[in-house]
């Protein structure tokens, strides 16, 4: 499945989202492994359309990704490469089991690690008590919505923003608020819009805020693959 250069693994213990991006990677790397996932789930069968959820993508436990080994030295562990914790919430209009509550005691278990979370939906997290080695993260494709701007200023645990992939004109002010910026290019396509990158640079550099630029950004990305101190 899809490397990713910011954290050291991931771990998916659900799989499926149901934002449909147009961009979206996940979705693609679904309908090409989703039997794969299948097989090693036999306890994951809810009926008998389970395979075509999990081959639309449809928000789904899976027990042998929760069970996961972790490695013993401290790494980043990106929690959910392939869904957006907003439906792990049971108060979600489908009323699901609460998928976040087994995930949080279980990151209780390993505090050696950081276990970094995304989500385009940041209310979401107001649910639930995170320990201090999760690293809160909100998806954004440039310009963040209101929700984003509030969570980023009140927010306790570390957090963090992904502009990825960049799709318009940044609005920088609100990186003022952020522990790390992270920036990539709509893949496997690179970022084209160089001035667009080179205005969170300047401010990354004026806030002294750690930035990480992907590979597919190619304009310095070389010099630019900066990690917070408590990751």
């Amino acid at each position: 499945m899809k490397n990713i250069e910011w954290c050291d693994m991931t771990w998916n213990p659900v799989w499926g989202c149901l934002n449909n991006c147009e961009y979206c990677y996940a979705r693609r790397i679904a309908k090409r492994f989703y039997k794969q996932i299948l097989l090693l789930n036999s306890s994951a069968y809810m009926g008998d359309d389970t395979e075509e959820r999990f081959k639309n993508f449809h928000p789904m436990w899976v027990p042998s990704s929760f069970h996961k080994r972790f490695p013993k030295k401290p790494s980043r562990i990106f929690v959910n490469s392939m869904s957006d914790i907003w439906y792990w919430n049971p108060m979600w209009k489908e009323r699901r089991p609460d998928w976040m509550g087994p995930v949080l005691d279980r990151i209780q278990e390993y505090p050696q690690h950081a276990f970094l979370f995304l989500t385009k939906f940041p209310e979401t997290y107001s649910y639930y008590d995170f320990p201090p080695n999760c690293w809160l993260g909100v998806s954004c494709p440039g310009r963040p919505t209101e929700e984003m701007v509030k969570w980023a200023m009140t927010c306790k645990n570390p957090h963090f923003v992904s502009i990825e992939p960049l799709m318009e004109e940044p609005y920088t002010d609100w990186l003022e608020f952020m522990g790390w910026v992270i920036v990539g290019g709509l893949t496997p396509k690179p970022v084209h819009e160089w001035p667009w990158v080179y205005k969170i640079i300047e401010k990354c550099k004026e806030e002294k805020i750690p930035l990480f630029l992907k590979n597919n950004i190619h304009y310095g990305a070389k010099f630019f693959r900066e990690f917070p101190e408590r990751i």
